[in-house]
């Protein structure tokens, strides 16, 4: 999760950390505040297109350009299963979060630049839609997006992903409150394009009587769609209708208002694929990790890493030694840490043990583990290394890691590092050998930070890793096309303005069989 400056049982044959959580949490949030800043400051430029108050332009699923009026008619929809919430941001303040989104410094020079464009793309004709154009004169004489920010963002919510970050996301208002129902209200009277009746989520009896069917909405603005529903004591928007029915048919959310949290990111290891489900038995957390976040002034400011521990017995809440920390080049944008106890002497075996439910019998000693995430926005796979505190375990590990993706055991400064590429290795024996910076060079709160305890936590440097991945992203595709591979003037503004954005860290420590957080930031 990114803040705006104010100038913001590991399976064998793969390494033992995530390869996506780490992106999730450094690009997830940060891309979220930019498009909803995007929405709450828009203003209208000449060329917005404008949409009719009685008709639509219909595309993608309907033939482009056809020109239709605002109906209500809806088609029925079956549903046969749903997926259970994998990740989600929770929104506790929102007049706090505003307050951050309309008043950072960082957030409005980004809003008004390509970057900002470029994330909010095609959507700011939908935001961008005048309301007097729509015939929603009764909510303001402004922006739809102004609507949107102002009405529809007054309580807590929550934004749920079903798959993962990859997949379309869901914002969902529980219980909403009567002025809310009634701009949803005024908004698809104008808005809705049809749309789809469920008879009921799957598992549940069918009903017959069309008004206890799940109604969702389709409104269409500026060519473009979204769903929207209200039923079952929520308000849901999506992209799509599944995704709708999803949110609808999930538990109600239950948003904890904790006071001097504003926003929570939440994460169901297990819902993660393989390496959230390894990641989850290693450190032996309970079913949910929550990473929170403060307001402070017109910033977000990391308060750390939280969640129940199943297994308490596998984290220890020491400092990690500057002797670990000083292989991690400065230029490795996301770490992964923990202190692990595992079996004194470390085999498949003994690992089988412990983790069975005689664990309190087996001898344990605590590893240092850092993971090192090096991701790509080019078709190059990306990098991982693992530094390993105890160089008596390189016989265990070659066999752990011995799998189809196999990584290169080698040893510097006193460590192990397994890594999955050379240019990987070799940047950290550059650093470790002090040819190149390692991280303890940051910023003099980050190094503070990284001596203090930990039981598990990521540290991520939130403008490099989003750089990079611009930069790369842009120079692959224009090779892809056969064109000059040089960054434009408006890549390189890009590519400046991600790197004001800090390095954060997010850590939990142990205290009896939970994970109490702490956090720092550049």
């Amino acid at each position: 999760m990114s803040t705006a400056p104010d100038p913001p049982p590991p399976p064998a044959g793969g390494p033992v950390a995530s390869r996506r959580l780490p992106l999730a949490l450094a690009a997830g949030g940060g891309v979220l505040l930019i498009v909803v800043a995007a929405v709450a400051l828009l203003r209208k430029p000449d060329d917005v297109a404008t949409v009719d108050p009685d008709i639509a332009t219909v595309s993608g699923g309907g033939i482009t350009g056809t020109r239709i009026p605002a109906y209500d008619k809806k088609e029925p929809l079956v549903v046969n299963e749903i997926e259970a919430p994998s990740t989600w941001v929770d929104v506790t303040s929102p007049k706090a979060m505003r307050s951050v989104l309309t008043e950072n410094a960082w957030l409005k020079q980004v809003t008004s630049s390509p970057l900002g464009q470029g994330f909010l793309g095609s959507w700011g004709a939908f935001f961008g839609s005048a309301n007097d154009d729509l015939g929603l004169e009764s909510l303001g004489k402004g922006l739809l997006g102004d609507v949107v920010a102002e009405h529809l963002f007054t309580q807590p919510a929550r934004l749920m992903w079903f798959q993962g970050w990859s997949g379309v996301p869901a914002l969902v208002v529980p219980k909403p409150e009567k002025t809310l129902a009634s701009t949803v209200s005024a908004l698809t009277t104008t808005l809705q394009r049809g749309g789809y009746l469920v008879d009921q989520c799957p598992g549940e009896a069918p009903v017959t009587d069309e008004a206890q069917k799940l109604a969702i909405v389709r409104w269409i603005a500026a060519d473009h769609t979204l769903y929207v529903a209200v039923a079952r004591d929520r308000f849901v928007v999506a992209r799509e209708a599944q995704t709708v029915v999803n949110a609808l048919c999930a538990p109600l959310p239950t948003i904890d208002v904790v006071a001097g949290t504003d926003l929570v990111v939440g994460l169901v290891p297990e819902k993660l694929g393989r390496d959230g489900q390894a990641l989850s038995a290693l450190l032996g957390v309970g079913p949910e990790l929550r990473f929170g976040f403060a307001v402070d002034g017109a910033r977000l400011k990391p308060l750390g890493l939280t969640g129940a521990l199943a297994h308490p017995e596998r984290l220890a809440e020491t400092a990690i030694a500057k002797d670990s920390w000083k292989l991690v080049p400065d230029d490795v944008p996301v770490v992964v840490g923990a202190n692990l106890l595992l079996p004194e002497t470390l085999s498949t075996e003994s690992l089988a043990a412990f983790w069975a439910k005689d664990a309190a019998k087996v001898p344990v000693k605590a590893r240092e583990v850092l993971v090192l995430w090096q991701p790509h926005g080019d078709d190059r796979p990306t990098e991982i290394a693992v530094v390993w505190s105890d160089v008596g375990d390189r016989a265990a590990l070659e066999t752990i890691l011995s799998g189809p993706n196999r990584m290169t055991i080698s040893e510097a400064c006193g460590r192990l590092v397994a890594s999955s590429t050379p240019a990987l290795t070799s940047r950290v024996q550059a650093a470790c050998g002090g040819a190149s910076p390692s991280i303890l060079f940051a910023a003099p709160a980050i190094v503070a930070g990284l001596q203090q305890p930990w039981s598990a936590g990521v540290v991520v440097d939130t403008g490099r890793l989003l750089q990079q991945l611009l930069v790369e992203g842009y120079v692959g595709a224009e090779k892809q096309e056969g064109r000059k591979a040089t960054p434009t003037p408006e890549i390189e503004a890009a590519r400046q303005q991600l790197g004001e954005l800090p390095r954060i860290g997010i850590v939990g420590v142990k205290s009896k069989a939970a994970l109490i957080g702490q956090g720092f930031s550049s």
